[in-house]
């Protein structure tokens, strides 16, 4: 048998039983992500904390890239219905697909609009993003 037809039947027996399963042995790596707002990112006014998230898939870490040390830290535009709608990278991991993966994920995120006075209003958040290594 192939690498890839072991490595598909592992899987797939993984699956049937219920268990995660890591392909060929290769630890995955588990990310967290923390949303927040820093003072003067919103001119007109200040949040106390940031928009709830609707839709938020994590970051996937590239197969061949090692677990960086430093988190990335995005900044977000989000307009009046929660959508993203620009989307930088604010502090680098200093690993160019590192800081891809957390610039594409959160650009496909959905916020809770956030309503001031009434009134839906466009807003900019930051989003920390952080890949750990699994024992």
């Amino acid at each position: 048998m192939t690498r890839l037809n072991v490595t598909l039947a592992l899987a797939l027996a993984a699956l049937a039983r219920g268990t995660p399963c890591a392909a060929a042995g290769a630890a995955t790596p588990s990310v967290t992500t923390e949303v927040f707002v820093e003072p003067g990112d919103n001119t007109n006014f200040e949040l106390e904390h940031a928009p709830t998230t609707l839709h938020a898939p994590p970051p996937r870490l590239p197969a061949d890239v090692e677990t960086p040390a430093l988190p990335v830290i995005v900044a977000a535009d989000v307009d009046a219905t929660g959508v993203v709608t620009t989307v930088m990278v604010a502090r680098s991991s200093r690993l160019r697909d590192v800081d891809r993966a957390a610039f594409s994920a959160v650009n496909n995120w959905r916020f809770e609009p956030v309503v001031i006075d009434g009134v839906a209003v466009p807003v900019r958040l930051r989003v920390k993003v952080q890949f750990l290594a699994e024992d």
